[in-house]
């Protein structure tokens, strides 16, 4: 029984698994480039966020202003204070994402080496065959040369 078709299907199953490290790889860095420009836009809004809060309420410092410019004022803030806890929750989604596909790369890579593992195996199993085959071819050659030699060292 030859394990040429074993070592075959060893084979393919390395490749299938390291295209797959390779798929997941660019899924990762596609989430790694995701959290890198929300955590900048997160940035940006954040200084916006202050700049503005801090142009509104300098404008009223130390005028007399009415309640309800007050209120607005307030209002305005905390909706600034929402659209930034939007973005950090923003963040904190891609954050996730990134961590589920670097777990899912090192698993991809954990299969990945496994799969060479069972190659290697295969092929030193396919060797050590063609290698036992060689001997065996050998030693049927040498006995057909003392069974031929034999009979010529007798006369």
């Amino acid at each position: 029984m030859s394990l040429i078709p074993l070592l075959q299907i060893k084979a393919f199953r390395e490749q299938r698994a390291a295209a797959e490290v390779h798929r997941r790889r660019l899924v990762m860095a596609q989430y790694q480039r995701l959290v890198e420009e929300t955590g900048k836009k997160l940035r940006a809004y954040q200084r916006y966020r202050r700049e503005q809060e801090d142009t509104g309420f300098d404008a009223v410092r130390g005028l007399a202003v009415n309640r309800q410019q007050l209120e607005d004022l307030r209002a305005e803030s905390a909706r600034l204070r929402e659209a930034e806890a939007l973005l950090h929750q923003e963040l904190l989604a891609a954050e996730e994402k990134w961590r589920r596909a670097r777990a899912a790369w090192e698993e991809g890579r954990r299969i990945h080496a496994a799969a060479v593992r069972e190659k290697e195996k295969v092929q030193q199993l396919v060797q050590w065959e063609q290698e036992e085959a060689m001997a065996a071819q050998s030693r049927r050659e040498e006995a057909e040369l003392e069974e031929y030699a034999t009979p010529i060292d007798r006369l």
